[in-house]
């Protein structure tokens, strides 16, 4: 599986030249989401685009700020004056966070405490009192009037969430993560719960204007690369094509042809595999199998114990036979030797 990744042709969006190196910069779409490759890539010459940043707001030299971020490695902000420790800015492989204390060696089973940065935040803009706010999640609102149990706030992989018990709730764009307080906790509780599966917001590349007074055409990122919608058809921008720079013809082009093109099978449409039958039988053949195994069944040969007490009896019986005429004189001998190895049962 790791070799079909490495061989993968995903998809890339050019931003510009880096004017020290000459070097392209580029956006690519890796196993972890988009990521900033400058050149051919290689260590300190790749680094994690952040979810708050659209390809298509990104320029040349915003794009070096992060490269050199991750090359340069944790940036350290200052000291914790509770603990003593540093506190750092890493940019790691799913994002940047920041840190407290230092990083154990491989293997260690302490991990030291992280957070992850916020929207609108990076490992390059992030100050040393932002850090300690995030640091010091999830935070306490209070106690739960009905149940007496905890409500929290805090950070989680959705964004900014208050918790009480099992319950999560998600905050609003208006809910401040650090200022929202038990009673805006309460009445998200008191909200009903929105089912169904969390819905991934879609990175807009780029809007495109339509004059004619029609609803404007989209360029969104989407998980397989980035494509074109107009609310209702979808149609994947091909590779060679810029999604950044695309013209509204070139992008209704695309849509007609989408919109012409067979419809794909779905999960529903499959067959399911035939099964296989067993040929039937001779009538000769299932006739005989019951003869075969009856005679299976006799010629079975007896345990060996059996045979070995038989073959003791006969000799005892041999042995107490009379010298004249190789036999018993009467029957008591005979039972005598056989009673040894086969004694009467007692009577009831």
């Amino acid at each position: 599986m790791r070799q079909a990744e490495e061989r993968a042709d995903y998809p890339l969006i050019d931003i510009g030249v880096d004017p020290e190196s000459n070097e392209t910069v580029r956006v690519r779409i890796g196993r972890y989401g988009p990521f900033l490759q400058l050149g051919e890539g290689g260590p300190g010459k790749t680094a994690s685009l952040p979810p708050a940043v659209a390809p298509a707001d990104l320029g040349v030299d915003k794009a070096m700020v992060l490269i050199r971020a991750k090359a340069q490695g944790p940036r350290v902000l200052g000291v914790d004056p509770k603990t003593g420790m540093n506190v750092y800015a890493i940019h790691g492989r799913f994002g940047a966070y920041v840190q407290l204390g230092e990083t154990p060696e491989r293997g260690s089973k302490e991990k030291p405490k992280r957070s992850s940065l916020t929207n609108g935040l990076t490992d390059t803009t992030v100050t040393l009192d932002e850090a300690l706010q995030l640091l010091e999640l999830p935070r306490e609102l209070g106690l739960h009037p009905e149940s007496n149990q905890p409500v929290v706030a805090g950070l989680g992989r959705f964004g900014p969430y208050v918790k009480h018990g099992d319950d999560y709730r998600s905050l609003t764009a208006d809910d401040d993560l650090f200022s929202v307080g038990l009673e805006r906790a309460l009445g998200l509780f008191a909200e009903p719960k929105r089912g169904g599966r969390r819905q991934t917001v879609k990175r807009v590349i780029r809007q495109i204007d339509v004059p004619d007074g029609g609803a404007a055409l989209q360029v969104l990122e989407g998980r397989y690369g980035p494509y074109v919608t107009d609310g209702e058809t979808n149609a994947s921008i091909p590779r060679g094509m810029d999604p950044v720079s695309l013209s509204l013809d070139d992008a209704r082009g695309l849509l007609d042809a989408r919109r012409g093109a067979a419809p794909r099978p779905g999960r529903r449409g499959r067959t399911a595999p035939a099964t296989k039958r067993r040929a039937p039988r001779a009538k000769g053949a299932a006739q005989e199998a019951p003869v075969a195994a009856a005679g299976a069944d006799r010629s079975r040969a007896k345990p060996k114990s059996t045979r070995r007490k038989a073959r003791r009896a006969r000799d005892a019986v041999r042995n107490a036979a009379g010298p004249a005429d190789g036999g018993p004189q009467n029957g008591s001998a005979r039972r005598t030797g056989l009673q040894q190895f086969f004694p009467r049962r007692q009577a009831r």
